[in-house]
């Protein structure tokens, strides 16, 4: 036997399990960062760089003092560690950020749109598949209810038949019906 859900509990299980809402959740997740990427335009930018001189190789500059026979090597002073650090703003972009952001903006609404269109959307769906399944349910037993009904009659004319009162074209007709309603019932 199939466990049984109810409608809230349907729509729950396919709010947490539906492609489609977490396509539209992840769109909308996308769009937001986008948002921010296009904001981080109006912000300063900073970049550092470091170096560091491993190997040092002196440059030796020789220089006569005097009258000293043979010149003397001075090294050069070389740094062997240095650091820079570049800040950036832009003053004016010709509108670019402020047009980028008011566009990354309208996505970000448009995800928003979508994604409840999306819950929206699947809820209706499973409603309507819930209301199927209890509507089939529902004629299942009309079915089977008609099925017991008309086999009832069956022996009733079954028995006038016996006593005399009916014909055998009334218990035909009877029997034919039985029929239709057995094969509607395990069509339903």
């Amino acid at each position: 036997a199939a466990a049984e859900i109810t409608l809230p509990e349907a729509m729950e299980l396919a709010g947490r399990q539906s492609p489609g809402i977490h396509r539209a959740e992840s769109v909308n997740k996308e769009t937001h960062w986008r948002k921010v990427e296009a904001f981080s335009t109006f912000l300063p930018s900073v970049a550092a760089t470091g170096t560091y001189l491993a190997a040092k190789k002196y440059v030796l500059t020789d220089v006569v003092i005097g009258n000293a026979p043979a010149p003397v090597a001075i090294p050069a002073i070389v740094p062997t560690t240095s650091f820079t650090l570049t800040a950036q703003y832009p003053l004016f972009e010709g509108f670019a950020g402020t047009l980028r952001y008011n566009a990354a903006k309208a996505e970000e609404r448009a995800a928003d749109k979508e994604l409840g269109w999306s819950r929206f959307e699947t809820g209706r769906q499973v409603a309507l598949q819930f209301y199927r399944a209890l509507a089939s349910a529902t004629l299942q037993e009309v079915a089977e209810q008609n099925v017991k009904l008309l086999e009832d009659h069956l022996r009733d004319v079954s028995a006038f038949k016996r006593a005399g009162v009916s014909t055998n074209y009334d218990v035909l007709q009877v029997d034919v019906q039985v029929t239709e309603a057995r094969s509607e019932a395990m069509n339903a």
